[in-house]
């Protein structure tokens, strides 16, 4: 009986066997193909998302020239320039002020 029984298994797996391990290797090998067209996909969008960055086609022209003072802001440019422009918005604020109170002195002697 358990002979029987087992030589029942061993032909099921044998049919089991036969019949699904194809269609499951072709199964696989579709899964594996889909999945490797997705990474080339994915491969070829990085490609054009970096080709802006690609500097292949460059030369160097001619050395790189270094200066040996440093750079540093121009003071007295800087100075002249907020002097300026404190005295000009003195200037607006003064003439503002003049005309709101003229204003205001104007509404008094009418009202």
């Amino acid at each position: 009986m358990v002979g029987v029984e087992l030589e029942n298994m061993q032909a099921e797996k044998d049919i089991l066997v036969n019949d699904k391990l194809p269609s499951l290797q072709r199964e696989l090998v579709n899964l594996q193909t889909e999945e490797l067209n997705k990474l080339l996909d994915q491969r070829s969008l990085i490609e054009l998302a970096l080709e802006p960055y690609n500097y292949q086609n460059t030369q160097i022209v001619s050395d790189i020239v270094i200066s040996n003072k440093p750079v540093k802001p121009k003071k007295v440019i800087i100075i002249a320039i907020a002097f300026l422009s404190g005295l000009i918005l003195s200037v607006f604020g003064v003439l503002v002020y003049d005309s709101i109170k003229n204003r205001i002195n104007k509404d008094k002697r009418e009202g």
